[in-house]
């Protein structure tokens, strides 16, 4: 019996039982993968489930009429926490983290003007999940003035 050397480039025909192994492989893998709803969810796949009242944003809306940039900052707790900066004539919003509303939802915000030596607080708000508070800076800060709304 005469043995032939095999080539290194030649092909190998692969055993009944390792294309059965790939076969499975790949089908656990395509089923992991797949794209499922959130758990609850109810809508069409892909689509967010309905914020709980818990998790419905506050955004606060600042318009800043002062001739300087500003620094933005929301004060919960003793805590300060800088939300952005907001240059002179715009309007930016901000999304507050949930971490800021906390159970009694009393804060209240600064405005720190860059390069003033004097910076300006709001009075204290309460707010709920869901509100929106517009604040306008004044180019006198002292004039400026803080709502809310659902």
């Amino acid at each position: 019996m005469r043995m032939l050397a095999r080539s290194p480039h030649a092909a190998r025909v692969p055993s009944p039982a390792s294309t059965a192994a790939l076969v499975m492989f790949s089908i656990s893998l395509g089923a992991g993968c797949a794209g499922r709803g959130t758990p609850g969810s109810t809508g069409a796949a892909g689509s967010p489930p309905p914020l709980s009242f818990e998790q419905a944003p506050v955004v606060l809306t600042v318009e800043n009429h002062n001739w300087q940039d500003v620094v933005v900052y929301a004060v919960y707790d003793g805590s300060r926490n800088r939300l952005g900066m907001i240059t002179t004539a715009r309007t930016v919003s901000f999304r507050l983290p949930p971490r800021l509303i906390g159970r009694s939802g009393n804060l209240y915000f600064i405005a720190d003007p860059i390069g003033a030596s004097k910076r300006f607080e709001s009075e204290m708000v309460v707010v709920q999940p869901g509100q929106i508070i517009s604040w306008t800076l004044e180019t006198g800060l002292e004039r400026s003035s803080i709502s809310i709304r659902n």
